[in-house]
């Protein structure tokens, strides 16, 4: 029989290497991931190790065929090539595409060449896709299929527009048309179709619908652990028992999402949810390192923000990245930073291209040389690991982090940065004395250019 998350599954996986007694070992997962690590850097960026079969295959056969324990999230304009890439070069062994509205990716070919590429190196793939018509996801669905391993519905999306657009998480709850979507696009598309919802307002609700589109022929439920309601500022805890009774229940694969944010957290997850795999989402946003313990799988270096940052930026220039993106991105690495010099922060919302986004970091290493402002995710030896500089945990889910603990309203020297707000102050007034000579400078150039034009008449 199957067992999920076992010394045999993983034994099983082709990306695993001799890992047979690995849960039981004293590393545990921590060493299966370093082998697994090393042998992604040794593929080049992750790519799927020997090409997967042809012939469509369903539910575990799927899911071993991926052979993927450690997953990155779909994430709109945040999933995208390069970020793909970065994740996967520090341990992510699945990522997702972005989700893409269908209607739009089959009917609007600037829609589709803008935000989807893709490479050699970025496999395995699932493409996510987000809609209420049948028809358009199949069209979608034949448009990305050649691209990808398997095509994902977005059934979780909490936003706003997907209330207007009928799609996410506030569809969910039509399980009949849910169940259609599906029925269509098993019979049409040539790789499994999958789907990632939310908790629903009831486990017993939670799970009808998650066996139902089983029924219905989904290969694999990724559930992210929280409603719909619990977004934003109101995110809450994730309910990994909710997940657990979901995985029990299931004859296909589960995989858990949500409260993720280190690799401990991972082997938590795992344990408490018995599910397959675990997908980290706004985690690896705000630490692109986390599968790796911010260690890098072929130098053994401490990867800091700062440098992931540099690395993505490295990479958006290699794969293409917008600007909207790659300023989103370098955001969420350096937030605590921008947190504790807004003007740092300014000056990366006015960037204009992907050389003034990487000039934030430039500036941010001038200000910051002692590294007080990095958070020291899984710290090193030496370094306490700041959680209140970090983009993870920018809403508190604590009644006493909402009153006042953290970042926000603690007096700087509490988080020594002191010292670096007046570095960031001395290099304000030495940018508006620059400004101020320039402009000085300007006039006077106009002064002789009008005087040589007076000359000229007279």
């Amino acid at each position: 029989p199957y067992l999920p998350v076992s010394s045999a599954y993983l034994q099983a996986l082709p990306t695993c290497g001799p890992a047979s007694s690995a849960l039981e070992s004293p590393g545990g997962l921590h060493a299966v991931q370093d082998q697994r690590c090393l042998a992604a850097s040794a593929r080049g960026a992750g790519g799927l190790p020997g090409a997967m079969s042809k012939a469509k295959l369903h539910g575990h056969s799927f899911w071993a065929a991926l052979g993927s324990l450690l997953v990155a999230a779909p994430m709109v304009q945040q999933s995208e090539l390069p970020a793909r890439m970065l994740f996967r070069r520090y341990g992510a062994e699945l990522c997702y595409t972005p989700m893409y509205l269908a209607k739009l990716f089959c009917t609007v070919p600037a829609y589709r060449t803008e935000l989807f590429s893709t490479c050699e190196g970025d496999r395995p793939l699932i493409g996510q896709l987000a809609g209420h018509d049948p028809v358009m996801m199949v069209k979608a669905g034949l448009l990305l299929q050649d691209s990808c391993e398997a095509i994902d519905i977005n059934l979780g999306c909490p936003q706003n527009i997907a209330r207007k657009g009928r799609y996410g998480a506030f569809l969910l709850p039509d399980v009949p048309l849910v169940c259609d979507i599906v029925r269509t696009m098993v019979r049409e598309l040539s790789v499994p179709v999958t789907c990632k919802v939310r908790l629903l307002q009831s486990d017993t609700a939670t799970l009808e619908a998650c066996r139902r589109f089983e029924d219905a022929g989904v290969s694999a439920i990724t559930v992210h652990g929280r409603t719909r309601e619990q977004n934003k500022q109101y995110v809450g805890a994730v309910d990994w028992t909710a997940i657990r009774k979901i995985s029990d229940a299931l004859s296909i694969p589960v995989i858990a999402n949500g409260g993720v944010a280190t690799l401990d957290d991972v082997d938590a997850c795992l344990a408490a949810t018995s599910c397959v795999a675990v997908m980290s989402s706004e985690g690896l946003l705000g630490n692109p390192g986390l599968f790796c313990r911010n260690r890098d799988p072929v130098t053994g270096e401490y990867l800091t923000q700062r440098g992931l940052a540099r690395t993505y930026m490295q990479l958006a220039r290699e794969h293409g990245a917008i600007d909207s993106s790659a300023r989103s991105h370098v955001f969420k690495l350096i937030h605590g930073s921008l947190q504790a010099l807004p003007a740092l922060r300014d000056q990366l919302a006015a960037a204009d291209g992907l050389g003034e986004i990487e000039a934030v970091v430039d500036a941010l290493e001038e200000l910051d040389p002692g590294m007080v402002l990095e958070p020291w995710h899984h710290a090193p030896e030496g370094r306490e690991p700041c959680d209140a500089l970090t983009w993870y945990h920018r809403h508190p889910t604590s009644v006493a982090a909402r009153e006042g603990e953290g970042l926000a309203g603690a007096p700087l020297d509490a988080f020594g940065l002191a010292s670096v707000q007046e570095r960031s102050e001395e290099r304000i007034a030495r940018r508006a004395v620059k400004a101020a000579n320039k402009t000085v400078q300007r006039e006077r150039a106009q002064e002789r250019a009008a005087g040589r034009a007076a000359a000229a008449i007279a």
